[in-house]
């Protein structure tokens, strides 16, 4: 088997809540502590990111805390991997439920082009490059707060 299959078990870990990242990225210097907040019964998260009037979504001022967002994502459903071709792009579907005035999707960092519906399926674009790639589902509330959620998926690009 190819050098992916222990990237994939630790992605696997990840997204089931197992393993931690601590100490993963040392550059010598020290590091801010890793917390892992385990989900609210029935899957909804209040976990808000942004503090209102900061320049982009998913960050706040070092030293200030965040303030939770009131709209909930009651379900985010992605494949823990999709099988692509080398090179090409596969197409992930997201199933998900918010309560939130609008939704904002990422992978990896980036935005995702189109208008997801606050509720619903919403098809998602990934690179087929053999990596594992993180999916930010965000909603906000009527004021502009954010709770989020986040999902690995591995792109298999083992599909000759």
């Amino acid at each position: 088997m190819r050098a992916r299959r222990p990237l994939l078990l630790a992605a696997a870990a990840l997204a089931a809540g197992t393993a931690s990242m601590a100490g993963a990225c040392s550059s010598g210097g020290d590091a801010p502590p890793i917390t892992t907040v385990p989900p609210r019964p029935g899957g909804a998260s209040r976990l808000g990111t942004t503090v209102p009037g900061t320049a982009s979504p998913g960050t706040a001022s070092p030293g200030t805390p965040a303030t939770p967002g009131a709209a909930t994502i009651d379900h985010f459903d992605v494949p823990a991997s999709v099988t692509c071709r080398p090179g090409g792009t596969a197409e992930v579907r997201a199933d998900y439920a918010t309560d939130g005035a609008r939704v904002h999707v990422t992978v990896d960092n980036r935005s995702v082009d189109g208008d997801p519906p606050t509720s619903g399926t919403f098809a998602i674009p990934l690179p087929c490059d053999g990596a594992v790639h993180t999916i930010v589902l965000s909603t906000y509330d009527a004021n502009g707060r954010a709770t989020l959620q986040s999902r690995a998926v591995l792109a298999d690009d083992t599909a000759g």
